[in-house]
């Protein structure tokens, strides 16, 4: 009886120790189960990877492409601007040289009329005049009507020299300026393509940085994003005023 006891005993021990080693494999099943799910995701992780990295680089190219097209596009357009100012400047500047120059000579030779009526009123003016006033007045009133022929003389040149160049040389430049401002706004119209062209592709750009990059860059490119947005609306709502 006595034996049957420890027999049954040494079974019940057997079988507590069984009892763990044979829960032990299910744990270690589950554990190996979370280690496949985690390598599974580490592997789509370095599989997206180099996709993110090249969508990254592909971004900032077109960053640095729509912000070059859009810079030359501006630049190409003030440049244009400045070359038709600097034609119809340059008529205006010939045409002021040259009424300041015969204004010039022109005042010169009224000068020398004033001084002369102004001497011929003083003679003029007096009661008695001896011998020899009489006669400067006479040489005075002389003196002016030829003082008065120069300035005549001097008016039609500057006149026939006015008609000549209006023919000529300040044609050409009105020509030039003209054509200058027309072709200034036929080429604005092409530039203004290209500037869009270069927005969207900067646009485009920063949505890729800013929806991939992490930290500054991202931030910055949201921010140079919602500055183009707001300008472009701010520019919509300005032409609707209108």
């Amino acid at each position: 009886m006595a034996e049957k006891d420890a027999a049954k005993k040494s079974d019940a021990k057997e079988e507590a120790v069984a009892a763990p080693a044979a829960k032990e494999p299910a744990g270690a099943s589950a554990k190996e189960a979370i280690a496949d799910v985690s390598e599974h995701i580490a592997h789509i992780g370095d599989t997206l990877s180099p996709l993110k990295r090249y969508s990254t680089v592909a971004g900032r190219l077109l960053v640095v492409v729509g912000l070059f097209v859009v810079v030359l596009a501006r630049g190409c357009d003030a440049v244009g601007a400045r070359k038709a100012a600097a034609a119809q400047a340059r008529l205006a500047v010939e045409r002021n040289e040259f009424d300041d120059d015969w204004k010039a000579t022109i005042e010169d030779k009224q000068e020398d009329v004033d001084d002369t009526q102004k001497r011929i009123n003083e003679l003029e003016a007096k009661a008695e005049r001896t011998e020899a006033e009489n006669k400067e007045l006479e040489d005075k009133r002389k003196d002016l009507e030829n003082q008065r022929k120069a300035v005549r003389d001097k008016q039609k040149e500057r006149d026939d020299a006015r008609e000549k160049l209006q023919k000529g040389y300040w044609r050409d430049l009105e020509i030039t300026a003209r054509d200058a401002r027309s072709k200034q706004q036929i080429k604005a119209a092409g530039r203004e393509g290209w500037f869009v062209f270069g927005t969207v592709v900067l646009v485009f750009g920063l949505l890729i940085v800013g929806s991939i990059a992490q930290g500054p860059e991202r931030w910055l490119s949201l921010v140079v994003l919602a500055i183009i947005v707001l300008s472009y609306y701010r520019a919509i709502v300005a032409v609707g005023g209108m």
